[in-house]
């Protein structure tokens, strides 16, 4: 019986944390919720272990985004502090993002790191998508009670321009 009480709570665990995304044609916002059944730690860094976006256009496709972490220069150390403590029911914020004309009848939104351009006037569907996965330091230290898994949001059905 014991392990299967163990085994219950591991999947509560498991399946209690939500990625909730929020916005209109002007910007997006997205919170990680604790719905476990106590408080918790995670990595959510935009250099580090960041949320994405997944836009797709009117005929279903994924625009691409590009990932400036890929050109940039930073401290890739993980350190005990940069992991942030959500208690039972709270949130943190997962990204935001505002959806702005770039000149040339498309739209720019900015999201942490990642740049999602040339997106048409019209109808998208945007979700968010986050993985933990890390639950030590650089050094190796191990961070006590740390959520590790793979979430996505809701489909958010947004119609740019008029």
């Amino acid at each position: 019986m014991r392990l299967l009480v163990l085994g219950l709570a591991m999947a509560a665990w498991g399946q209690g944390m939500r990625l909730e995304l929020t916005g209109d044609a002007s910007g997006i916002r997205a919170v990680l919720r604790n719905r476990t059944p106590e408080e918790c730690r995670v990595l959510l860094s935009p250099r580090l272990q960041p949320s994405r976006l997944v836009i797709l256009g009117a005929d279903g496709k994924e625009i691409p985004g590009f990932d400036n972490r890929t050109r940039a220069k930073f401290d890739r150390t993980v350190r005990r502090s940069d992991f942030q403590t959500i208690p039972q029911g709270g949130t943190i914020p997962a990204g935001e993002g505002r959806f702005t004309p770039d000149g040339a009848g498309r739209y720019v939104i900015r999201w942490g790191e990642f740049v999602y351009s040339g997106l048409p006037a019209g109808p998208i569907r945007v979700r968010a998508e986050f993985e933990s996965s890390l639950n030590r330091t650089t050094a190796g230290e191990a961070v006590e009670r740390v959520w590790t898994g793979k979430i996505a949001s809701s489909t958010l059905e947004i119609r740019l321009g008029k």
